[in-house]
């Protein structure tokens, strides 16, 4: 087989092909835990304070400090995903460790009148893990190169490039050509009978955001506080596309499609809030997030080889990088704390987000004005409204040791019905943890179960059927702090 290779330019119109509605989503879905003592009551402590975690919730809760606070919250973290493809269940996992906070808050008298306390606070706080990997195994009688000749359909082959980048790639490696007689119009290498797939999707990164903040205390009854957040976003996802076809006859044996993507940037939003502590026992809060505003590059690569029975061919990878914007949703948030003297705390939080309301946008970087209208129009149409709810208790069982228990759930972003090549369902998360306290030195442990489906359509679903996924993290958090 001989054929002149295309050379691929790397044009502006065909960078902007990974940005979607899924760029904003994974900027935008924090499903992380802030220090142990928060996440053993499920994270509502919004209205609790006197802890880091207000940095990321509500900042009013600064305010809340007596003493001046420094603390570190390592994080060990283990997934496993099980994903069923044709009657066929493939399982996988891993194990990670991370830092998910370090920060300190600083307290101080105030001079003023009614103002007790004003505190500073620092810290560094994981919002997103993307640790994730699953692979499905199993025949389908579509193959991933109907998808690329349906791409070109249309397109003379000499601007298939055009087309898409797939499409070209396929097309120099033989695994789609011109019918006879005709320029535009493709058939596969697989034309019939079906293949087998092994797909094996690997993803690693998260958010971490440095937060500034202040808070004061005014007359023990009000407390309010803002904060900067600096977040930064790492992502990266591989997938590893293998086939083969069911008909051994055919000169095609196997072939291996795959595209990497690297994901970093930077953003700054502000948070504001406030407590009221209408009695010793109830705290009742509330605090907005402005929408994140992040700066993004992407660097990608796709590449392909074709296995014959006489050769094998593997043409140069495409390689692309695209600078852009997002901006996040605002987020409102209420929350509620009953404190039970020195016995317990009852708390919970709600959030609202409407991810239908972020958007892509230009980047004076890119060298275009591409607008992202369509994509931006597909965000209002694949995402809704959000409603989240955290929730907690906290048992003193001796004067230094408590129990705690809570529980997480996160709504879907997803519209109803909504046939996403990558459909979530909801979150869940249960937590438990456990405190000492011993003068100036504290201990905190907690542990997090998290678990949640996913439909997922490797190239299509007019192409695949569906794939069920589900994905079960446990993650161990221990913080140790002192205050002084």
């Amino acid at each position: 087989m001989t054929r002149t290779l295309i050379i691929l330019a790397l044009l502006s119109s065909v960078l902007t092909y990974g940005q979607n509605e899924e760029d904003i989503l994974r900027a935008s879905f924090h499903n992380s835990f802030s220090t142990a003592r928060s996440a053993g009551m499920g994270g509502a402590f919004g209205a609790l304070g006197a802890d880091l975690s207000a940095l990321n919730s509500n900042p009013a809760g600064l305010g809340l400090y007596r003493r001046s606070d420094f603390n570190l919250t390592p994080n060990l973290g283990g997934s496993s995903s099980k994903t069923t493809f044709n009657n066929q269940t493939e399982s996988k996992g891993d194990v990670h460790f991370k830092l998910n906070t370090l920060g300190f808050a600083v307290t101080q008298d105030s001079k003023k009148i009614n103002v007790n306390k004003v505190v500073f606070a620092i810290s560094v706080n994981q919002l997103a893990n993307f640790n994730t990997q699953f692979r499905l195994k199993g025949e389908n009688e579509n193959s991933l190169l109907d998808v690329f000749a349906d791409d070109a359909e249309g397109t003379d082959y000499f601007d298939i490039q055009d087309a898409s980048i797939r499409s070209q790639l396929a097309y120099d490696a033989f695994l789609i050509d011109t019918l006879n007689g005709s320029s535009n119009q493709y058939n596969t290498a697989i034309p019939f009978d079906g293949s087998n797939h092994d797909i094996l999707v690997q993803r690693k990164g998260g958010i971490s955001e440095l937060s500034f903040g202040g808070a004061a205390n005014i007359s023990d009854r009000l407390y309010w506080g803002v904060a900067i957040g600096i977040p930064f976003l790492n992502f990266s996802e591989k997938i590893t596309h293998k086939e083969s076809a069911s008909n051994t006859s055919l000169p095609l044996d196997r072939f291996t499609y795959n595209e990497s993507l690297d994901v970093s940037g930077v953003g700054i939003n502000l948070k504001m809030g406030v407590i009221l502590k209408p009695s010793q026992k109830l705290r009742i809060g509330a605090a907005v997030h402005t929408p994140t505003a992040y700066s993004v590059n992407d660097n990608y690569s796709r590449g392909i080889s074709a296995e014959f029975k006489d050769e094998t061919i593997t043409p140069d990878d495409f390689v692309g990088t695209y600078d852009y914007r997002i901006k996040t949703p605002l987020k409102l948030m209420v929350n509620g704390a009953f404190i039970a003297g020195k016995s317990g705390i009852i708390s919970a939080d709600y959030e609202y987000r409407d991810y239908s309301t972020g958007k892509l946008k230009m980047s004076s970087l890119s060298g275009d004005n591409y607008n992202f209208a369509e994509e931006n129009a597909e965000t209002r149409e694949s995402y809704r409204e959000t409603h989240n709810v955290k929730a907690g208790v906290e048992i003193r069982i001796a004067k230094k040791y408590r129990a705690r228990a809570g529980t997480r759930y996160m709504q879907s972003p997803y519209t109803e019905g909504e046939l996403s090549d990558n459909v979530s369902g909801p979150i869940i998360s249960y937590t438990g943890g456990f405190g000492y306290r011993d003068g100036d030195f504290y201990l905190d442990i907690a542990a997090i179960y998290t678990e949640k489906s996913d439909s997922y359509y490797a190239y299509g679903s007019s192409y695949i059927d569906e794939a069920q996924t589900t994905n079960g993290r446990l993650n161990l958090l221990t913080t140790i702090g002192w205050r002084f």
